[in-house]
């Protein structure tokens, strides 16, 4: 899903995508309803983390290989002044180093969001934490798990 979700913020417009819906997503995936209680599983956490980059404004990260472990997006939230990028590590059994160089960015400001599972099985959940990101002289750095999903939001400088 995570995947998915940065191919339609990095690639809608070029595919000519002007709305994106998840079809049924009640009890089909992305929230589970029971008699007492509804909840997120793995694929509602997901889509629940890239909302703020809904109605944002594309930023291009250059190109990407489209078979590499790491896979970004990023926008801009113009109206409140605020970076969001997304990070997927794809790979089922190795973590990835990620290293971000941002311009016009607060650094010192910067939070981020970790959803990592120990397996990507059907029935697997992710566990939400902080996203531990290492000030650099150009930005962050930040480790990511093995098939784990990742947000940063910084606001950029005016």
């Amino acid at each position: 899903h995570a995947s998915m979700l940065n191919l339609l913020c990095n690639d809608g417009d070029e595919l000519g995508l002007s709305t994106v819906c998840f079809f049924a997503p009640v009890n089909e995936g992305a929230i589970i309803v029971e008699a007492d209680r509804a909840w997120l599983p793995a694929a509602g956490k997901i889509f629940s983390l890239f909302v703020p980059h809904q109605g944002n404004t594309r930023l291009d990260l250059g190109p990407q290989d489209g078979v590499a472990d790491v896979y970004a997006a990023a926008s801009l939230d113009e109206a409140v002044g605020q970076i969001v990028l997304t990070f997927v590590n794809r790979h089922p059994r190795q973590e990835r180093q990620v290293r971000v160089i941002v311009n016009e960015v607060r650094w010192d400001d910067a939070e981020g969001l970790l959803l990592a599972s120990p397996d990507f099985l059907p029935t697997a959940d992710f566990q939400e934490s902080v996203l531990a990101l290492t000030p650099t002289a150009e930005g962050w750095e930040f480790v990511l798990p093995k098939h784990s999903v990742a947000r940063i939001m910084a606001s950029a400088e005016a």
